[in-house]
Parts: structure tokens; sequence; C-alpha cells
């Protein structure tokens, strides 16, 4: 049987109306090729995009993602998967959780979190992970909280916050 192992470089982001979580997958298949790959979709998540090489096709159907490969798939291999959830009102607290890849075998997350301006985010609650320095985190953008974990089932709760607008006016 293939052997899938995951490396996954996230990046939750929290904006006034949505919370986007975009995964760059870097998976490794031994032993035996595969055509396709199912991941498990986060509760309450839609999967808005699907990019990688030699990605065929995909669908999301009841928490379930299929991703269909053009030619069997051995070795190393790329993909960016982006989540959306949308919210009526703004959040005080959001959970973050893993993009499971059914049947892999090793998983490592590096996981990065960030906000629109005028949005402050706190670390609330976090299992079978660890936060880390930002600067460790590779491709950083403009994320403010870094996170990385060795186990497939960690979850992050983030404390979310509205600051009050300020006017800088600046006087010469």
């Amino acid at each position: 049987p293939p052997v899938r192992k995951l490396a996954d470089r996230v990046t939750a982001r929290l904006e006034e109306t949505r919370l986007l979580v975009a995964h760059a997958l870097n998976l490794t298949v031994e032993k035996a090729g595969i055509y396709a790959l199912d991941l498990a979709v986060p509760p309450g998540f839609v999967v808005s995009e699907v990019k990688g090489e030699g990605v065929d096709d995909w669908k999301a159907t009841d928490g379930k993602l299929k991703v269909s490969f053009a030619s069997r798939v051995l070795g190393a291999r790329k993909l960016d998967i982006q989540l959306e959830q949308a919210n009526k009102e703004f959040p005080h607290k959001i959970t973050v959780l893993p993009l499971a890849v059914i049947g892999a075998t090793n998983v490592t997350t590096q996981l990065g979190a960030a906000s629109s301006p005028g949005i402050r985010l706190k670390t609330a609650d976090l299992a079978c992970l660890r936060e880390v320095p930002i600067t460790s985190l590779p491709n950083r953008s403009d994320e403010l909280l870094a996170f990385a974990s060795e186990q497939p089932d960690w979850n992050l709760t983030l404390a979310a916050e509205k600051l009050a607008p300020r006017v800088v006016a600046e006087v010469f």
C-alpha cells in the first residue's frame, strides 16, 4: 500500500466577514503510487480552491474532499487548498483544525495566523501544537502568531478582538 507523508504550511487569516485558511501541502507518496487523495474538511468550512501540479479534478461533498490526479503520483507533490468560513457576525473566537489527509502516516504542520487591519488575535487554547517564534515560519506574509505540530490531530482556538478605529493625523 502507498505511504502518504505530509508537511502542511497553514495560514489562517481572519477578515471582518470570513475566515480564510490556506493549506500549502507538501505531499510525499512512497512505495506505491496514488491516483487520488482523500481529505477530511473541518466542519463549517467550504473548499474554494484546489491547485497543484497534475491535479485533474476535485470535488468537495459532505465534509470530504477528493482530489484526482491526471497521472499516478509517486514522490513529492505540492497542493494548495483554500478553505473559507463565512461569518454573519464578527466572531470573538475562531477555531482552526487540520485538513486531514486520510491514511497519512507522518504529518507535520507549521501554522501562521494573521488578521485584517483593526482585528487583534490572541492564543486562547491549543492542543497538540506549540507556539513558536514567528521568524521560524517559512514563506511568512503578515502573520503575527506561529505554531508547529508533529501530530495530525491538533487544534487551535484564537480569541479575536475588534480594535477601536484610530485616526492618525500629521500636521506640518
